[in-house]
């Protein structure tokens, strides 16, 4: 139980998760949402869904397979009972080969030798486009006519995007700095330029299309206590509940320092805002939102009231929401009152998800917008209008213009004409928007989507209102590794990036590191690597991205967790919620395991694949042990032979000269060998079973980078800074296992 929430999780007769109950015991209601899962006879996934009743009809994703066990399709069925099936096809190698996607469009993938994709090509349901990937980016062009949905992509590993070609002919720029910082983006019709602080390398002033602001012009806008937490802006005061981050009260005042009105916010045990309340400066109620939560935090639904002198309330419900087992909303349902008829008229759209970003939206069971990405930066947008069968008649591309953080600013048509630009301050409240014959669009801030009927933006894992620049409620990751405010914004520093949390690593420890065992600990070894971790390469990492040391060391050990060997379902959760919560199609785990943490790795990143969770980008197994089954009834530990999913898998073999006490302990659980599953590095390193450390910082046998530094690599993707870590680090140094 976790602040009034209590979680459950029960297991089949084959010690795999069935269902998983969610309760908010704290509310009236007692409100409860399951997630069921369902397995063939092999223990594969067949089927998820989620529902909060208990008979789980609906939502759900099935799985269906190969006779080889490879992904054969997977169909999602949302709140309409429409299934949209995504099709895989392999080759002779176990590649994809071909992806058939819901609304037709089917894709071909081709390899080289070393069985890296090198192509894509795919086919839309009005005409035939081909996808070309190559080093991660993408070009895009009509292979019967000519015309490109993107063309003349340029990039390379250190800087990263350096130009493309819209399908309307406009081209993008990018223009880096020696140190590879962005300083001007621009096309045809927008541009940004951005200067920095010699010293500490920070942001100081971006020139938007010729409006120049310093960062520190806007920062002084805003006055902020000792937590981040806003006080003032303007005219407008906030105040908050005693030791917490909880905003209590805005007063807004005109130019005299009269009060014109306040906002009270009420909230339930959780931290959760349930009700927010407007007077007048007299005290007079002049109107409320009420909001109500799943067991797990989303909003469920908005009702609005007014009051007027005469105190009669009117009220309506302008929201409902729903989502999947990932925490994506799935379908949104907003209600108005038809001025004809004066009926309230109920409009529904649906969402699809693909890598954490929203795919596609879905009206009346037709996909009507789809969305296309380079990385997690949006670039174009397929729209689709049907005829009266409901088969797809036209197909519309519009490029998606953004600034130097991919913030949508302008869309334009096939003909170079701006058909939407909008305006929005430093926390991404909007100013003003012009659009040609209506055109609607709604992503903001990476990850956000604008809510009409309410004003916040939907951000993958809870809501985020621009007007006071800050989320509504906590973050549900929590505070771990740090105390520092969970309701703000990237830590109010909106010029500098999108929040960070793209990617994070996992250690487990073995048997004795963190509790004793058969007379041995806790040693502390695999808590030793991930401090060295946090403390030589997060940290810095970090403060190099701009933020304050103290900030980056909270930002660091929130990144880097430990988890003993024994907390396989509870890294599990951490890590559906984590993956749920980016948004972002890079969102990785880095998985780091020691003994019988490495056996436990393994089995992690199979899970977090086999559930759908998300990407696993490096998999450590340090000297793994397990196989012998009655010390994993002892462990409580999985018996199965794991069979990990991976980007890079390393698993190093220790083989000391002289046995010690260690090694015989270690081997009572027996050492795994994982050759017969391919590692893509196997090798045997001379040294102790409980040097992890010295595993983990040695060099590849005939690769100059070591465990150390193939994790840094997914972190900061720029080549140039592994050797820089490598002199920082260690390397060969021994441990002493305390």
């Amino acid at each position: 139980m976790l602040d009034g929430i209590n979680q459950e999780l029960s297991y089949n007769s084959f010690g795999l998760p069935n269902t998983f109950k969610v309760c908010n015991i704290s509310s009236n209601t007692q409100d409860c949402q399951y997630t069921h899962y369902h397995y063939d006879t092999y223990g594969k996934l067949t089927k998820v869904q989620h529902s909060q009743t208990q008979d789980g009809k609906t939502p759900s994703i099935q799985y269906q397979y190969t006779n080889t066990g490879l992904l054969a399709s997977e169909t999602t069925t949302l709140i309409s009972h429409q299934g949209y099936t995504t099709a895989y096809h392999y080759d002779d190698k176990d590649r994809i080969k071909s992806v058939t996607l819901p609304e037709g469009i089917t894709l071909h993938y081709h390899y080289n030798t070393h069985s890296q994709v090198t192509q894509i090509d795919y086919q839309t349901p009005t005409s035939t486009l081909w996808q070309t990937l190559t080093n991660k980016w993408y070009k895009v062009f009509n292979k019967d006519n000519g015309d490109a949905l993107l063309s003349n992509i340029q990039a390379d590993s250190t800087r990263g995007l350096l130009a493309l070609t819209h399908a309307n002919g406009s081209t993008v720029h990018q223009v880096y700095d020696d140190k590879a910082r962005l300083i001007d983006k621009h096309d045809h019709t927008t541009s940004t330029k951005l200067s920095y602080d010699k010293q500490t390398g920070q942001i100081t002033s971006i020139d938007d299309n010729g409006n120049v602001k310093t960062v520190a012009e806007v920062n002084n806008a805003y006055e902020y206590d000792d937590n981040g937490n806003r006080t003032k802006h303007h005219h407008t005061h906030y105040t908050y509940k005693p030791n917490s981050d909880r905003l209590s009260i805005i007063t807004t005042k005109d130019d005299k320092d009269n009060i014109i009105k306040t906002t009270h916010y009420t909230y339930d045990n959780l931290g959760n805002p349930v009700m927010i309340t407007t007077k007048d400066h007299k005290g007079n109620i002049i109107s409320q939102r009420a909001l109500t939560y799943t067991p797990d935090g989303q909003i469920k639904s908005i009702r609005d009231s007014t009051q007027d002198k005469q105190g009669n309330k009117t009220e309506k419900l302008i929201a409902t929401y729903q989502y999947n087992h990932l925490r994506q909303r799935i379908a949104k349902s907003t209600y108005h009152k038809d001025d004809k008829t004066g009926q309230i008229k109920e409009e529904t759209t649906q969402y699809l998800w693909d890598k954490g970003l929203l795919s596609a939206e879905i009206k009346d069971d037709k996909v009507v917008r789809r969305y296309i990405y380079l990385d997690i930066m949006p670039v174009a947008i397929l729209d689709y209008t049907y005829n009266q069968k409901g088969k797809l008649d036209k197909t519309e591309v519009y490029s998606i213009h953004t600034d130097h953080l991919g913030t949508p600013k302008q869309i334009t048509n096939q003909n170079q004409e701006v058909v939407w630009i909008i305006e929005m301050d430093a926390f991404g409240e909007t100013k003003s928007i012009d659009s040609k014959d209506n055109f609607t669009f709604n992503l903001r801030f990476a990850g956000q989507y604008f809510d009409q009927e309410s004003e916040y933006h939907y951000n993958y894992h809870r809501y985020y209102d621009p007007s006071i620049g800050r989320y509504l409620t906590s973050d549900p990751i929590g505070l771990n590794g740090g105390s520092f405010n969970t309701y703000a914004y990237v830590d109010n520093e909106v010029w500098r990036a999108v929040d960070p949390w793209g990617l994070y690593t996992v250690f487990i420890g073995g048997a004795a590191d963190a509790e004793p065992f058969l007379g041995q600990g806790p040693t502390g070894i695999m808590q030793d690597v991930r401090r060295d971790f946090r403390d030589k390469y997060l940290q810095p990492y970090f403060e190099k991205a701009g933020y304050s040391q103290d900030r980056a060391r909270q930002l660091a050990s929130r990144n880097a967790r430990y988890y003993g060997f024994h907390e396989l379902h509870l890294m599990l959760a951490d890590a559906k919620m984590y993956l749920s919560t980016q948004g972002n199609e890079n969102a990785k785990i880095n998985i780091v395991g020691h003994s019988l943490g490495g056996w436990q790795a393994a089995h992690l990143a199979q899970q977090l694949e086999e559930w759908r969770c998300g990407s696993v980008g490096v998999v450590t197994t340090l000297d793994p042990v397990g196989i012998r089954y009655s010390y994993n009834l002892a462990g409580s530990i999985n018996f199965k032979t794991p069979n990990p999913k991976y980007k890079t898998w390393v698993n190093i073999r220790a083989e000391a000269k002289d046995t010690s006490i260690n090694d015989v302990i270690a081997n009572l659980g027996g050492q795994w060998n994982p050759s017969s599953l391919n590692p893509t590095y196997n090798y045997t390193l001379e040294v102790d079973h409980v040097y992890a450390r010295t595993m983990f910082t040695t060099k590849i046998p005939n690769r100059n980078i070591s465990l150390l530094g193939l994790v840094n690599i997914s972190y900061s993707n720029n080549r140039k800074n592994i050797k820089e870590y490598e002199r920082a680090t260690d390397v060969g140094r021994k441990d002493t296992g305390d």
